[in-house]
């Protein structure tokens, strides 16, 4: 069951959107001078959210996170998110969408914005857009450090990344839990019709071996992908590796639950490179959540409406510090913490965010 995170692990990027005109004329007087001059307060607002089968999950909780956070920043405003759900290659997607009712049907012009999280996704829906020379809004979000076309500005697209954390993370936590370890365990989907979804995954992997072969740690490589876990070879593993890591991918969440359930049967501590899987069992992890991308992408919707800018740059979700542990994945995964550690573990700085709480 997931567990929504701390707020103080949300980035805040949205709340200082309306500060200069609010300031000049009130909070009020803002909302009425928008809303006599921009259509986008002219009219309910609907926008659509694109899903995959690996995107699904992340669709259904940024469809919920950004609808609370809309309703937070304009609460005079009524907002109904419509979702897409598309399956197959990039060909098959492409095809579905340039047929789709909502995109080319007589109601597709009550439509104000379209979100796509996923790098494939994204990119098709953009290809989807300049095929039916629609203008609608695109914001994506994408998970790690932006590939080479998404860093390029275009007409009516734009969105959300984050920064990938540094390798030296990795090795500081792993070694300092398990001072010993020999050999680690990375998977990561090799995408051969997605480029740029290949680039960032291949990136995160060559970072991360790089640093752990100069640290003198094995890494031990292990191919999966969206549809198959590879379970098979995932198990002989697990059961020669001192620990395993996973990257910020679609792969994860679709074999999340498997993967913890086998780290716990074979005592292999997990590293995963978000949040999520952090939440859901790994013993440790660093990044951030899914729901983390809802409040920025707001911000670039906003940009890009107030005024319609045509042009607006994407935005980018700093690295967070340090890695997140959870103690009873931890535990079920064989890395035995003395008490006296286990204090130090439970202190807090007091310069945290979270140092009160009511």
């Amino acid at each position: 069951m997931y567990k929504s995170p701390p707020e103080s692990l949300v980035t805040n990027a949205a709340s200082a959107l309306f500060n200069d005109l609010i300031s000049a004329v009130g909070s009020s007087a803002a909302l009425t001078i928008m809303r006599n001059n921009h259509p986008f307060f002219q009219k309910k607002v609907y926008g659509l959210v694109l899903a995959t089968p690996e995107t699904n999950d992340w669709a259904l909780r940024l469809r919920h996170h950004f609808g609370m956070e809309f309703s937070s920043l304009y609460p005079q405003l009524d907002l109904e998110l419509e979702t897409i759900f598309v399956k197959g290659g990039h060909g098959e997607m492409q095809a579905a969408l340039v047929n789709h009712p909502l995109l080319v049907g007589k109601d597709s012009g009550r439509f104000s914005f379209v979100l796509t999280p996923g790098y494939a996704e994204a990119m098709v829906f953009d290809e989807v857009r300049f095929m039916l020379q629609s203008t609608l809004p695109q914001i994506y979000c994408v998970p790690g450090s932006l590939t080479a076309p998404f860093s390029k500005m275009r007409e009516h697209f734009a969105g959300v990344h984050n920064a990938m954390m540094h390798p030296a993370e990795y090795i500081d936590a792993l070694s300092a839990l398990l001072p010993t370890i020999k050999t680690v365990g990375i998977a990561y989907t090799s995408y051969v019709e997605h480029r740029d979804e290949n680039d960032h995954v291949q990136r995160q992997f060559r970072m991360l071996s790089e640093a752990f072969s100069r640290a003198g740690i094995e890494v031990v490589k292990h191919l999966w992908d969206a549809q198959d876990s590879n379970e098979y070879d995932l198990k002989r593993t697990l059961q020669v590796v001192d620990a395993f890591v996973t990257l910020d991918e679609m792969a994860v969440p679709v074999h999340r639950e498997k993967l913890i359930a086998l780290c716990n049967a074979y005592r292999t501590p997990l590293c995963a490179s978000e949040l999520d899987s952090v939440f859901a069992g790994a013993a440790l992890g660093c990044g951030i959540t899914r729901e983390t991308f809802a409040k920025p992408m707001l911000r670039v919707l906003h940009t890009m409406m107030f005024p319609r800018n045509r042009l607006v740059s994407s935005v980018e979700i700093p690295m967070q510090k340090g890695m997140r542990y959870n103690m009873n994945g931890m535990v079920a995964q064989g890395v035995v913490i003395s008490d006296k550690s286990a204090a130090l573990m439970r202190m807090k700085s007091v310069y945290d965010l979270d140092i009160i709480s009511l």
